[in-house]
């Protein structure tokens, strides 16, 4: 019997050592990039600064997300109401049908042109190029959120980042801001993001442009 219970000591070593390696968080698996592939590269930089923005105390501003769910809605909506409104129509509301037999189908066609060329519109005048939109800092000498767009041209490693006010023409209001950086800075030879580095000089980038605004009031 003590012999067994000598045997079964080391196994029930293994499974405690098993167990409570088990129970340690792992380490997050680090993402290999393609330095090539120019627009996975943007998105996981893009995902860096959005990061590093929301948590210096910017709020993220869902507006322009609404906006476009809600367009998107209506235009999808247009599809089954061509199909399901005629009948409806034709039987309860024969009246409405003395342009013509196809003036519901018509009508939902025309919402679906007005909705679509106003989510083109809306993002062109307003969304454009930026990746966060934010509410204003509490505390901050802006008077407005945040619009932070970036950008990397084709064939080319500098990756661009602009802070601006969303609502430009205010009083003490300051122009946007650019920072430049080559990704061959914050991404290693393997693909990896260097997150920390990253964060350091967004961060960096983000007080600049905060004390500027500081600097414009006064």
């Amino acid at each position: 019997r003590v012999l067994a219970q000598r045997e079964m000591a080391p196994a029930d070593a293994t499974a405690a050592a098993e167990e409570e390696a088990g129970s340690l968080p792992k380490e997050p698996e680090k993402q290999e990039l393609n330095k090539g592939d120019l627009t996975s590269v943007k998105y996981a930089l893009d995902d860096v600064v959005a990061d590093v923005v929301t948590e210096a105390g910017y709020p993220r501003d869902d507006t322009a997300s609404n906006v476009r769910i809600l367009l998107s809605l209506i235009v999808c909506l247009t599809v089954p109401a061509s199909h399901f409104l005629p009948p409806y129509v034709e039987e309860n509301h024969a009246h409405l049908l003395a342009l013509g037999k196809n003036t519901v189908v018509f009508a939902c066609l025309a919402v679906y042109a007005l909705g679509s060329v106003s989510m083109a519109a809306f993002a062109y005048l307003y969304e454009k190029d930026a990746i966060l939109i934010t509410k204003q800092k509490k505390g901050a000498f802006s008077s407005s959120g945040l619009r932070v767009t970036t950008n990397i041209e084709r064939f080319d490693d500098m990756y661009k980042v602009t802070f601006a006010p969303v609502t430009y023409g205010q009083q003490f209001e300051r122009d946007p801001m650019d920072f430049e950086k080559s990704i061959t800075q914050w991404i290693d030879v393997n693909g990896v993001v260097a997150e920390e580095i990253v964060r350091k000089d967004v961060s960096k980038f983000l007080k600049s442009y905060e004390k500027s605004a500081y600097k414009k009031t006064k």
